[in-house]
């Protein structure tokens, strides 16, 4: 339930907040920045999200600043697609994340930004671009036996190759090999 995820978001972080803990501050923050991204809130995501993105430098928290920056890179993404401007916010977002995941070398972390650089690439219809980042994203999450992420970049990478062959270009997969993968 989405009202009642985001009461207890809200009391965390309003107790965090009370306690002076920044860690529990940034993810108050960064959790409640993904629900109002989710229910278009794209104003209140922001706020949330940047004040996430400030305390996960000051504090060092790598990790959860990828993880801003990928909610940032996608948020960019929505307001550009909304107000007809650049996406050129997302895409640094998205190296920015991409960059710190690097320098983690977390598995989970690198396929989270490799699944976002292929919903940018396929924003602009670039499928062979994209195609790369999925089956990256791919390969990551089914290195770590991680499948909730497995089942979502199944999902992104059906729904590119979809648009790819209602556009004429032919890829070498099948979507409905994927949409049976991320259903199992």
């Amino acid at each position: 339930d989405v009202s009642r995820a985001r009461e207890l978001y809200q009391t965390y972080l309003a107790l965090s907040e009370e306690m002076g803990y920044s860690r529990g501050i940034a993810l108050g923050c960064l959790n409640l920045g993904g629900l109002f991204l989710e229910a278009g809130e794209f104003e209140k995501a922001e706020g949330v999200l940047r004040r996430a993105e400030k305390l996960c430098q000051e504090i060092g928290d790598r990790p959860n600043l990828i993880e801003t920056c990928l909610r940032l890179a996608e948020l960019s993404k929505a307001q550009a697609d909304r107000s007809g401007v650049s996406d050129r916010a997302a895409w640094e977002y998205a190296d920015r994340a991409h960059t710190l995941a690097e320098i983690t070398r977390s598995k989970e972390l690198l396929g989270r930004s490799s699944l976002t650089y292929g919903k940018l690439h396929l924003a602009r219809r670039n499928y062979p671009e994209a195609r790369n980042h999925f089956r990256n994203a791919l390969t990551m999450f089914v290195d770590i036996k991680e499948k909730k992420l497995q089942a979502d970049a199944d999902l992104e990478y059906a729904r590119m190759l979809k648009k790819a062959a209602a556009e004429g270009v032919a890829l070498p997969d099948r979507a409905e090999d994927y949409l049976v993968k991320a259903r199992s």
